[in-house]
């Protein structure tokens, strides 16, 4: 998944803190161009050791609950951490895509924010937290984004692990200005050029494929004209609800004492209705006369 998805600048990351579910719900706002997010993590812990955090665990709780950093399923897909944009944009350059790349990295800092919600704990006594993030300018920010990736395979840098069919096929999809990623009212669609055979070996192939995560996350996968696509959600939908139950996870409390030394843990929360709440009262502060 991560291979199809270096087409595109999105900020990678691995993940050492963890959870065994994840829910994430969002709502595009197209009048006031804001993308919102509620994400729900299910059974938080630390993967290192099974008693404690370790010293980098321990810093990248830090950054979660300073707001800094956001996951989106884990290392499986990708995570927002303000502190790797930050060093990206002050990272001395000469080089003109990469000079670009910081510009539409200081913009994308200045329209992300990432706010911590309540933590709790689940029937089966997990430690469980919420946050929840909104993007504004998020079609110029796409835009921005796109013409970038365009910018980048023209330029010839596209990972190199991609087969040869791949790599033409995005080059000429580059040049007559395809965009990678767009939103259609609550439908987000990523559509990569791609030979028959990198499809196969990206999203079938391996221990761990990732076409039955995206089934069941709700989303469409196809290969057809030698281009993929992946959406999530329907261009009428309301908003969106993507659940995910993340493989080979084992639970265990060690992220619960250092999160209550700095946060009130709830006995009980329902989170499908804080979203809710959340999102409808965001629409309605984003529609509201000024």
């Amino acid at each position: 998944m991560k291979k199809a998805l270096i087409l595109l600048p999105l900020l990678l990351g691995a993940a050492c803190l963890d959870f065994a579910e994840q829910t994430v719900t969002y709502q595009y706002h197209a009048k006031s161009d804001t993308f919102l997010i509620v994400q729900d993590y299910r059974g938080i812990h630390g993967a290192d050791d099974a008693h404690i955090l370790t010293e980098k665990e321990l810093k990248q709780l830090g950054s979660v609950l300073r707001g800094q950093r956001t996951f989106f399923f884990s290392n499986w897909i990708f995570e927002y951490d303000a502190e790797t944009v930050r060093k990206a944009i002050e990272k001395e350059t000469d080089d003109p895509h990469e000079k670009r790349l910081q510009t539409w990295l200081r913009r994308l800092q200045d329209r992300v924010k990432v706010e911590n919600g309540p933590f709790d704990k689940d029937t089966e006594g997990r430690l469980c937290g919420i946050q929840r993030v909104t993007i504004r300018d998020f079609r110029r920010l796409l835009d921005e984004g796109n013409r970038l990736a365009r910018a980048f395979i023209l330029d010839g840098r596209v990972d190199e692990d991609f087969d040869e069919p791949t790599l033409r096929l995005a080059h000429a999809r580059a040049k007559v200005g395809h965009d990678f990623l767009t939103v259609q009212g609550n439908q987000l669609r990523l559509e990569i050029p791609m030979s028959a055979k990198e499809f196969q070996e990206s999203f079938h192939d391996g221990d761990e494929p990732a076409a039955p995560y995206i089934k069941q996350l709700g989303g469409t996968l196809r290969h057809k004209d030698n281009l993929m696509t992946l959406s999530f959600g329907k261009p009428g939908d309301k908003r969106v609800r993507l659940n995910l139950k993340l493989p080979g996870k084992t639970y265990r409390p060690n992220a619960i004492g250092p999160v209550r030394a700095q946060n009130k843990i709830l006995p009980k929360l329902d989170p499908a209705k804080y979203a809710r709440q959340h999102l409808d009262k965001a629409v309605q502060k984003l529609t509201s006369p000024r």
